[in-house]
């Protein structure tokens, strides 16, 4: 699909598309992605008619040495080109916010030029590619795939088209929970936000995390009811749950079940919530890891119904990591930016109880959380607090 090189790695792809041409035959991929390079300058190999392959080139700036001379030569070698600059000169960008903008960008065209998002953030063109069984095919007598070939992008547009039929639907209801669902979101982070179907609900009272897919079938019944992917128990009254990067979530409970406490189901309700008087720092903000925690097959429990069962730490808690920041129950959790994808995962999670107020570093391959805070106030709500 995509063909990545930089600096000199992107004037070999040049090279190659040369070579291609040379013998008439069709580039077998849709994009090239060219860092700080893709120029040649080799007078047997310069181009007499400029490709038409779909090029991305992301460009050091001023701030290049070698940028000026790069762009001027890949200019006269590719038509269907888009330019994007930064200053971190010849290097890949890193420098925030252009480096997130620009690593969203690079997405956005290549889910478009596979066929994944109705338009290009750039501007580019797709052209047709042969399919892998014509280039098969083509191996043994060295036959010539022509452009009349149907192409990958076309059969990709097709195998997709299902998942955008979310659009202007209203699914369900369904039974998500037992009890009122409280947080409701859609994953940002494991397919582009335009054809996301997966969704992860939670209820207050019964101490969960569900995961649901919507079917890929764009049949008029088949996305009313979606698919529950599975469950991750957290072991206490869920305030809040988000998620900060592609396998890293973080649940905020108001209140847990300990180590041997037996709730009836006539009070236990009431129990937990007065617990949140002697939570510990640790247990009321947990960081999740999945791929050691992965949501798996439903618990059949009745999370009022516990009569007389003693309630210890389920497998799932005991494998997610504690923050040690709030004593008491963990009622709001926020992530900036606000809106995290991908290509810009979450940088900073604020957290809030009533004993401290505080704003975290992700951490660990974002999947957790720099201890400790980076900012914290205890008391947030104390006027005396508020005043000095």
């Amino acid at each position: 699909d995509v063909v990545v090189g930089y600096s000199q790695g992107s004037s070999m792809i040049s090279l190659l598309i040369e070579s291609y041409k040379r013998t008439q035959e069709s580039i077998p991929w849709r994009l090239n992605m060219f860092f700080c390079g893709g120029n040649v300058d080799d007078s047997k190999y310069l181009v007499t008619e400029p490709s038409e392959v779909p090029t991305l080139m992301v460009s050091g700036g001023k701030a290049d040495p070698f940028g000026t001379h790069i762009l001027s030569v890949v200019k006269k070698m590719y038509s269907n080109l888009a330019i994007v600059e930064h200053n971190d000169g010849h290097a890949f960008p890193s420098t925030q916010p252009r480096a997130a903008e620009i690593y969203s960008q690079i997405a956005c065209d290549i889910f478009y030029l596979c066929g994944l998002m109705d338009a290009p953030a750039t501007g580019l063109r797709p052209i047709q590619v042969p399919t892998h069984q014509a280039l098969q095919n083509a191996g043994a007598d060295e036959s010539r795939v022509g452009m009349s070939e149907r192409s990958d992008s076309a059969s990709l547009m097709e195998d997709h088209a299902g998942k955008r039929d979310l659009d202007g639907q209203s699914i369900g209801p369904w039974l998500a929970h037992t009890k009122k669902t409280t947080t409701a979101f859609f994953d940002d982070f494991s397919t582009p936000p335009a054809t996301n179907r997966r969704l992860y609900t939670a209820s207050w009272i019964e101490s969960k995390v569900c995961c649901w897919e919507f079917p890929n079938d764009a049949s008029a019944d088949a996305i009313k009811k979606p698919i529950l992917v599975g469950e991750l128990e957290v072991g206490g009254f869920v305030g809040d749950f988000v998620q900060i990067s592609a396998n890293g979530f973080l649940s905020a409970l108001t209140g847990n079940f300990s180590t041997g406490w037996v709730g009836h189901s006539a009070d236990a309700k009431a129990k937990a919530i007065e617990a949140d008087d002697v939570l510990g720092p640790g247990e009321t903000l947990r960081a999740w890891d999945l791929n050691v925690t992965p949501f798996h097959a439903p618990v059949k429990r009745d999370s009022l119904a516990m009569a007389d069962e003693a309630i210890g730490e389920s497998v799932d808690v005991a494998s997610s990591n504690k923050i040690y920041l709030h004593s008491r129950g963990c009622q709001v959790l926020r992530t900036w930016p606000a809106e995290c994808t991908h290509s810009m995962p979450a940088q900073l999670v604020a957290s809030a109880s009533k004993d401290t107020l505080a704003v975290s570093k992700v951490a660990q391959h974002n999947v957790n959380l720099a201890q400790p805070a980076t900012w914290s106030v205890a008391n947030p709500h104390d006027a005396f607090t508020r005043m000095t």
